[in-house]
């Protein structure tokens, strides 16, 4: 029966793939769920007509008029089937990809996650597995491509270098959390990889325009004693980093603050710029610059040198409190981009 399963549930959600997967990848809310509900009804009518025209006795007879078009009931009986037939069979590689794709299509996206876990455990993986996989995970994760699903992305174009949806989440990751430099070069492969006005291409041209505005340039050479100087971008970044032995304080859900504020004594001790991610995000790397300034006139950029640090809210709380996790840098240039973070002290 679970071959069977198997069979009817790969070749329907292939067919289903053709209509979905546009709408899908499209973005909005309104498209996806169109996506699945067609998806579905490929399923349904694929299974009702199986009784006449997928049997023996179906072939040159009239057979009895086909039963009624399945519910979305029972098209879900259907996939809750296969997850059973599964428990069964947990070494079984390719019911695990069918009942992913059956619960991505449902909107399933946590269950959806769980069986591509089982799935990267099974077989090699390649590089539409492994994007899927980071799709669902980012869905379930309120649509949020940071942590895992970017690390599955990086492994997915680094094993096919040419898979488009690959580099096109990617550079999605790579924007969301502010590295709009990566997040170019990235859509340029996309652009380089993807049939000139195709609407991948057109993407990629809109997205490398779109973070070009935001990447902040350089400002023009100083003369210092009639020597050109170079000053530093107005932005700072670099690497921030979770001290493994306070895993157990936190939880990935607890928010962490980025921040840059002027040194003791040369500016407002309220942080300059910040920049808010959760501790499920970490490693990440991070930009600060004007754009997440709190306060008009008090901007980043107007500082040669800046203090950064990084603060896990324990309690959920923007103000400091006993218990959070933090790290401070000492005095760094404006302009520094390889600045590294690592959270391990304990505010008291």
């Amino acid at each position: 029966m679970i071959a069977f399963l198997i069979c009817a549930l790969a070749l329907t959600l292939g067919a289903a793939a053709l209509v979905v997967v546009p709408l899908w990848r499209g973005g909005a809310d309104a498209a996806r769920r169109q996506g699945a509900a067609l998806g579905l009804a490929v399923m349904a009518v694929s299974a009702a007509l199986y009784p006449v025209l997928g049997t023996p006795s179906g072939i040159g007879a009239r057979a009895a008029p086909a039963p009624a078009e399945l519910t979305r009931t029972e098209a879900v009986a259907m996939v809750e089937r296969l997850a059973q037939e599964m428990l069964s069979e947990p070494g079984n590689a390719q019911g695990w990809l069918v009942l992913a794709r059956a619960y991505t299509a449902m909107e399933r996206y946590p269950d959806a996650s769980d069986a591509y876990a089982r799935l990267v455990k099974l077989a090699p993986p390649t590089a539409r597995m492994l994007t899927d996989f980071a799709e669902v995970l980012a869905l379930s994760q309120g649509k949020r491509l940071q942590g895992e699903p970017e690390r599955l992305l990086i492994q997915a174009a680094e094993l096919e270098p040419e898979y488009v949806e690959a580099r096109v989440l990617l550079a999605s990751a790579q924007f969301e959390r502010g590295d709009h430099g990566a997040a170019i070069d990235s859509w340029r492969k996309v652009a380089a990889l993807a049939p000139q006005d195709s609407p991948a291409a057109r993407l990629a041209a809109d997205a490398i325009a779109d973070a070009g505005k935001r990447q902040v340039r350089p400002a023009p050479p100083e003369q210092v004693g009639g020597v050109p100087q170079e000053i530093g971008v107005p932005q700072v970044g670099g690497l921030l980093e979770l001290d493994p032995a306070l895993l157990a304080r936190t939880s990935g859900e607890a928010k962490v603050f980025i921040f840059a504020r002027a040194p003791q004594g040369r500016g407002p001790r309220f942080p300059l710029a910040v920049l808010e991610r959760r501790v499920r995000d970490l490693p990440l790397r991070f930009t600060l610059d004007d754009t997440m300034s709190m306060a008009a006139g008090a901007k980043l950029s107007d500082h040669a040198t800046l203090v950064v640090g990084a603060r896990i809210a324990v309690n959920g709380s923007a103000t400091p409190s006993p218990g959070d996790l933090e790290a401070v840098s000492a005095p760094v240039a404006l302009g520094t981009a390889d600045l590294r973070l690592r959270i391990a002290s304990v505010v008291r």
